[in-house]
């Protein structure tokens, strides 16, 4: 049985990406792998029932690698921000729609391996997963160097500070009802459509009984950032 599975384990990682689309994935990373498993398994999705091979551990550590890189530049770079501060300017960079813009930017969804079938490779979710878990891979195989330098490469660092309205509304909301003594915003799906790998939420907010807005998204969670951005909008105009 041992020698089955390692035969097994050969085939998977040498037949799930040609050595072309390889060399073209570490050309896109400016990175050549000595250990050419990891890029695979950092790929990987678990529709292909490869839950062994899948990208999710690596996704785990990449997170956590992510967080600390981000988190050493920020503290560097803005030297006179307090905790608050840095806080609010690592949110929008390890956000999922930062990550998946930078895998879309790199190129990694044309190189996903899933079953074929489903369009995973166009889910935000699926493209900032396997942006954590390539980070990882990077880690694992070249050291905090290579991860770091990736980081570098694809993330912008801007000098202003990012508005909690734009980068994190729903926050935002409930301290401007807090400060009025409005109580809580309260969130309510008004709709679903579409298949349910891609599902399209309406949302409705509504404050204090009184004050409604709606938002969508392609989940749940952006939908409700958007019904809170749009009703915070209107509050504030008003």
């Amino acid at each position: 049985m041992a020698v089955f599975n390692s035969v097994l384990a050969h085939w998977f990682w040498y037949n799930m990406i040609s050595e072309h689309d390889l060399a073209l994935l570490e050309e896109a990373l400016d990175y050549q792998f000595a250990d050419k498993r990891l890029a695979v398994m950092a790929l990987t999705h678990r529709s292909l029932r490869a839950d062994k091979y899948s990208y999710e551990r690596l996704e785990f550590l990449g997170d956590k690698v992510l967080a600390l890189i981000l988190s050493e530049i920020l503290y560097h770079k803005f030297a006179d921000a307090d905790q608050g501060e840095l806080t609010k300017r690592y949110h929008p960079l390890a956000k999922e729609s930062a990550l998946a813009t930078i895998a879309v930017a790199v190129g990694l969804p044309s190189f996903i391996l899933s079953d074929g079938i489903s369009d995973v490779h166009e889910r935000a979710s699926v493209q900032s997963d396997v942006t954590e878990a390539i980070i990882a891979a990077l880690y694992l195989d070249g050291g905090m160097e290579e991860a770091r330098k990736f980081v570098l490469a694809h993330w912008v660092f801007d000098d202003a500070i990012p508005d909690d309205r734009h980068e994190n509304p729903k926050s935002a909301l409930q301290e401007w009802a807090a400060v009025r003594q409005l109580g809580l915003p309260a969130y309510s799906v008004l709709d679903k459509q579409g298949p349910d790998h891609a599902l399209y939420f309406s949302v409705e907010v509504v404050l204090n009984g009184v004050h409604k807005a709606q938002g969508e998204g392609l989940s749940r969670k952006i939908a409700e950032q958007d019904a809170a951005r749009n009703l915070l909008s209107t509050l504030i105009k008003g």
